[in-house]
């Protein structure tokens, strides 16, 4: 892998690559875009994944990553998010992780944009810190396990563009914070236990 090191981009999609994503990936130290979707991986997404520090787009869709035991918190596939420079995109959308959402999401990196966790197996409750991810402009839940409410420090998002939390078991009000999000085009709210929709507001 230290043949790699002068990289900015490593594509490998769609090439029945398998095993685990091994740590020396990190020696390939000027990755600014990596590429692993459509593959075989399987176990954990390494924390090595940090040290890519100039790391700003990750894709690991459609691969077999998942936890340990199904009582593990998610926070082992998202630390490392937290020790990049400007992350800007993060995507791992149809893997069974399998896993709690963490507690707090203060590990996430306030440069993120794009978060996307579709059909994840995640559980768990939407936690009061999405309010701190400021950037975030996309944000996919769909297809997972939520519950309980939507936190009304979502409107703290004030560049989201997209939020499609569908498919999950959400109960409660809408928080009308959300018809508040001036930037937002795109909100999908379908398949939930959710009540108290806004007329002006189309869930899709």
């Amino acid at each position: 892998m230290s043949a790699l090191s002068n990289l900015e981009g490593l594509h490998l999609w769609e090439n029945n690559l398998s095993g685990s994503i091994l740590d020396s990936i990190s020696n390939a130290s000027k990755l600014r875009q990596l590429e692993l979707a459509q593959n075989f991986f399987s176990g954990l997404i390494p924390n090595a994944l940090g040290n890519l520090k100039f790391l700003e787009r990750l894709s690991l869709w459609s691969n077999y990553l998942t936890t340990k035991t199904s009582i593990h918190s998610c926070v082992e596939h998202f630390q490392f998010l937290g020790k990049l420079q400007m992350p800007e995109s993060f995507t791992t959308t149809f893997n069974p992780l399998n896993c709690l959402l963490p507690t707090s999401l203060s590990n996430l990196s306030k440069s993120l944009q794009i978060f996307d966790v579709r059909t994840c197996k995640i559980r768990g409750n939407i936690r009061v810190e999405i309010g701190s991810l400021n950037n975030v402009i996309a944000l996919d839940f769909y297809g997972n396990e939520l519950s309980g409410s939507i936190p009304r420090t979502i409107r703290r998002l004030k560049n989201i563009q997209y939020v499609d939390f569908g498919g999950n078991k959400l109960q409660g009000p809408i928080p009308h914070e959300v018809y508040g999000l001036k930037r937002l085009y795109g909100l999908s709210l379908a398949a939930n236990e959710l009540m108290d929709i806004c007329p002006q507001v189309w869930v899709i």
